[in-house]
């Protein structure tokens, strides 16, 4: 059931004008991703991770840096040294943590660094 509700939310995402689709190289080859699938990219052991609404989850190619996916979007904001969030699933600020709208509020710790957070509550609050 979860995989055809995937589906009809790609096949939703293609249909609406303006949407942007992003070409990203994983270790198995390139997929096509839209902004609303991508609610955010973890760094574990050096190499980066994509999560996505659907809750699969690729690695990204070991060359990847967080300064090639801050480039795919301006949605995407890095909060810390291993985390690069979609703002458009940021909930609030609490503190120095950054809670996602459900149902990833509580996936892991999104904590925010001194050096992010101003440029975070600047896009934030732009929204």
């Amino acid at each position: 059931m979860q995989k055809q509700a995937s589906g009809s939310i790609d096949m939703f995402l293609r249909l609406i004008p303006g949407v942007k689709a992003f070409k990203i190289a994983t270790v198995t080859g390139f997929r096509i991703l839209y902004l609303g699938q991508i609610v955010y990219f973890e760094c574990i052991r050096k190499e980066w991770h994509v999560f996505l609404y659907d809750h699969n989850r690729f690695q990204l190619k070991s060359k990847t840096t967080a300064e090639d996916i801050l480039g795919y979007s301006e949605a995407f904001i890095q909060i810390n040294q291993h985390h690069v969030i979609n703002i458009h699933f940021l909930s609030m600020i609490k503190g120095n943590e950054c809670i996602l709208i459900p149902p990833f509020e509580n996936k892991c710790p999104h904590k925010v660094s001194r050096i992010y957070k101003d440029i975070l509550l600047k896009k934030f609050c732009s929204i």
